[in-house]
């Protein structure tokens, strides 16, 4: 159970115990469990994990609801309509349960619609990219050290030591080496992400 159904129970039990006594006392109440979960989740623990540790909504409003009768603080006439009122109960469970199945089946249609049809249109866009862009890259750099002979009789001719050409062609397969590195990255990222959309995809068709 996440943090909402969590609260949204306990709201309507306190509500059914609690509205005709003490309005006040419930929102008090809800303050108080939803801070639980803030502090939880700021320690890292999961909604479920949080929920679970608490009990079950209706168990807590129960004790609730046993303690004040026992501290004299209410009657246990006082808490008929809480204890008696079952039919409204059942429709709030058969209420919640449809909520929640509208709730798996949005995103079981996420999972297996709209999740394929994402990762088409990431894969026709992004792979073609970085592989025209390095190819573009270093094809550029193949054109540009086809200029080296011509920059080393450019030197020879100024007198200049033709041997300082090597540092342009250090400098350009430096720039290929990193730029396919890159690409290298990059083609892993994208396999990564295909990777864990399909797991996702995967795991709605269950």
């Amino acid at each position: 159970m996440n943090r909402a159904d969590f609260m949204s129970d306990l709201r309507f039990y306190l509500e059914k115990a609690y509205k005709c006594i003490e309005p006040k006392e419930i929102d008090d109440i809800l303050r108080d469990y939803d801070e639980y979960f803030r502090e939880g989740l700021s320690e890292g623990k999961s909604e479920d994990d949080i929920a679970f540790s608490l009990g079950n909504p209706k168990e807590i409003v129960d004790e609730m609801v046993k303690n004040d009768i026992e501290d004299g603080k209410y009657k246990q006439s006082d808490f008929l309509h809480f204890y008696s009122d079952y039919n409204d109960e059942e429709k709030y469970k058969e209420k919640n349960k449809i909520r929640r199945k509208n709730a798996e089946e949005t995103g079981l249609f996420f999972k297996r619609m709209i999740l394929p049809i994402v990762i088409f249109f990431f894969d026709i866009m992004y792979f073609p990219v970085i592989v025209i862009a390095t190819f573009g890259i270093l094809l550029s750099i193949g054109i540009a050290l086809l200029a080296v002979p011509i920059a080393g009789s450019t030197l020879d001719i100024i007198g200049m030591s033709s041997i300082l050409v090597i540092f342009p062609i250090l400098f350009a397969v430096g720039v290929a080496l990193l730029i396919i590195w890159i690409f290298v990255i990059l083609f892993k990222l994208g396999i990564k992400i295909n990777s864990i959309s399909y797991g996702v995809f995967k795991g709605g068709k269950r």
